[in-house]
């Protein structure tokens, strides 16, 4: 039987009324991934726990979507400023990319909300009119 013998993955249905079903998966995804690290007390960097994987490792973690499909979720995550992109590796060759999550932006964008139905559209609309670049070296 396929439910529940695996895995699940976990979404917040107000979450992706704000983000996007895509952004609010991969951003969940991230999170679960964060706390992975922050358990084991690895991959702490800058004040922060990060995660990292290659396009087709995340693709592997959604094997529904395409690769494209994935950098534009993350590009998105980005522009929110929601997520953090930047390179860790030991070898300057290695182009893996490891994220981590802006919390305090995402609790500022939470705490915006009244009406746990009506604003959630047009915050999540609106919210990439005013974006700024932020944390990406890379």
């Amino acid at each position: 039987m396929i439910l529940l013998n695996s895995q699940p993955l976990v979404l917040n249905k107000e979450l992706a009324v704000i983000l996007g079903l895509n952004e609010a998966l991969i951003l969940q995804q991230v999170h679960y991934w964060i706390e992975i690290n922050k358990g084991k007390g690895r991959n702490f960097h800058e004040g922060r726990y990060w995660t990292y994987n290659t396009i087709d490792e995340w693709q592997k973690e959604f094997p529904f979507w395409s690769n494209s499909t994935i950098k534009r979720a993350f590009k998105r995550l980005r522009e929110m400023n929601l997520i953090w992109v930047d390179n860790f590796n030991v070898y300057q060759m290695d182009r893996t990319l490891w994220y981590t999550i802006d919390y305090e932006e995402l609790d500022k964008l939470i705490s915006h909300l009244g009406n746990p139905i009506g604003p959630l559209v047009q915050i999540g609309r609106s919210i990439g009119s005013n974006m700024n670049q932020r944390r990406r070296r890379i």
